[in-house]
């Protein structure tokens, strides 16, 4: 599952078209400043409200926040299956009026991937498992150094 991302674009025409063209007109600066950034919000209201960061440097601009969140809500716990992110980008082109294509070009400079897994025992037996195993990789550490001195 991917979660929050950050996206770099160093095409010129979309730099100029996020900063300074027709999208601009329908987003929201920062607190309603030019601070180089603008908020792409999701649409949604109250808990589910989530915004994807737009920031503008000298010769290039990156698109960041939590994809997931955004597509599904701030509160949602889905896990963005392969299809919705697709759906999810596709979002986030249209909104941007961008074509997916554009959007594709767009350098992945940092990702987050999470995997869940399922455990059938309770989430106190996990911490005691994971408690002694820490403990005896401790003890062997320690071990180890001493017998090196």
């Amino acid at each position: 599952m991917v979660d929050n991302i950050t996206l770099k674009c160093y095409d010129k025409e979309v730099y100029h078209h996020l900063r300074y063209g027709t999208f601009v007109e329908k987003s929201n600066w920062i607190n309603g400043r030019w601070y180089d950034k603008l908020v792409l919000n999701n649409g949604k209201y109250g808990d589910d409200a989530h915004d994807l960061i737009i920031e503008f440097y000298e010769d290039f601009m990156k698109i960041y926040g939590s994809i997931r969140k955004w597509y599904y809500g701030a509160t949602s716990l889905d896990d963005l299956t392969k299809t919705d992110l697709e759906k999810a980008w596709r979002k986030v082109a249209k909104r941007l009026g961008i074509s997916f294509d554009t959007l594709r070009t767009f350098e992945i400079s940092v990702i987050e991937i999470g995997l869940n897994v399922p455990f059938d025992m309770e989430c106190v037996e996990m911490i005691h498992l994971h408690a002694e195993s820490l403990f005896r990789d401790f003890s062997l550490l320690k071990f180890m150094i001493k017998s090196l001195k």
